[in-house]
């Protein structure tokens, strides 16, 4: 039933699953007076292990984990899967702490930075060679960003830092799926990660919560929050990755991509709506040229760039579920090594097409 239904379905879903996660998440936090960030991934992470686990067995979405359980041994799983699930729940930890601090809108700028940071990353590790035209293309949105902190009127440097850090530990960790598991030969879709990820987190961040925040939690705290409100927001960070799923499937990552950063724009015009956050002009250029940059950088493909006219007209035609061969247009093929990652905090998807090369 669901293969028979409009792309732009999908596209929709995934739009509002991501648009509330966000609000929820902020109301929750900030409103609400229920400042626990990571009791609250901890909740959104033990519903994702349960549900991909019933997932399993009453639907074909988690079919990729028989295979992978074939080759995933307890020692690659100490080498892979932990590593990456201890910078998962960083990134996620971090990322929600950040909205105690700074607004929705600026969050959302900052996030937009996740390809260059990944790029970044990616040539730390050496898992792609630098290129001067991308060089060029990090630098011009790195400096809308810093363009949008600086004009950014309610700054304040500790959010700021957290949601940097979270940058880096999401970035690092998609870059090591593609070097740990890629080179093992270790497939996994993005739904057949969270089988494996969020159970290492959601334990992970149980420690952390015992720790951290178990001292502050009360009764009254819950009930500010009520019961509805929790089950909304655990369902809506789950049903994110399967709607972003199913997206990658009827159409490309390259669509969601680019739906992301309309995505982006819409909800910072909506945040600056609702909470009345001021945008000065210096931030409002400065997220102008680092989306330009970005779309840039995410059709940066040579056929893009060669016949744009096209290339606009076969993405188009993705989302509305038409096919560009019509036409006598072939898109370029896709690279076997292609990783899909999308996340529960920060849902941008990462084109990892490139960052893995022969030595």
């Amino acid at each position: 039933m669901l293969g028979t239904l409009h792309p732009a379905v999908f596209i929709t879903a995934w739009f509002f699953f991501s648009t509330a996660l966000i609000f929820t998440n902020r109301h929750i936090l900030v409103e609400l007076n229920f400042p626990f960030p990571i009791f609250l991934t901890t909740w959104h992470l033990t519903l994702a292990t349960v549900f991909t686990r019933v997932m399993r067995h009453t639907t074909s979405l988690l079919d990729g984990v028989a295979e992978v359980e074939k080759k995933l041994t307890w020692k690659r799983w100490s080498t892979s899967v932990l590593p990456i699930g201890l910078l998962f729940s960083g990134s996620l930890a971090c990322g929600n702490y950040a909205y105690v601090y700074l607004s929705v809108a600026f969050i959302q700028m900052l996030k937009s930075a996740t390809p260059v940071v990944v790029l970044l990353v990616s040539w730390f590790f050496q898992t792609e060679k630098p290129d001067k035209a991308v060089f060029m293309n990090v630098l011009f949105i790195t400096f809308g960003i810093a363009l949008a902190s600086l004009g950014e009127i309610t700054f304040v440097a500790v959010g700021f830092f957290l949601q940097v850090a979270a940058l880096f530990f999401e970035s690092t960790r998609l870059v090591l799926i593609q070097k740990l598991l890629s080179g093992r030969d270790l497939k996994m879709e993005a739904l057949v990660g969270l089988y494996y990820f969020a159970p290492v987190c959601a334990g992970i961040n149980m420690v952390n919560t015992l720790m951290l925040e178990s001292h502050k939690l009360s009764w009254d705290a819950f009930h500010r929050v009520g019961v509805s409100v929790f089950l909304f927001n655990g369902f809506t960070s789950f049903l994110l990755n399967v709607s972003a799923v199913f997206v990658i499937k009827r159409t490309s990552t390259l669509v969601l991509a680019l739906c992301g950063l309309l995505k982006d724009i819409g909800i910072v015009v909506i945040a600056t709506i609702i909470y009345g956050t001021p945008i000065g002009s210096l931030q409002g250029f400065g997220y102008s040229l680092s989306l330009l940059g970005l779309i840039k950088y995410k059709t940066r493909t040579e056929e893009f760039w060669n016949h744009p006219f096209r290339s606009s007209l076969q993405f188009v035609k993705r989302i509305l579920g038409q096919s560009a061969e019509s036409r006598g247009y072939r898109a370029p093929a896709a690279h076997p090594l292609k990783v899909e990652t999308t996340d529960l905090q920060n849902d941008h998807v990462v084109d990892m097409t490139e960052l893995r090369r022969s030595a």
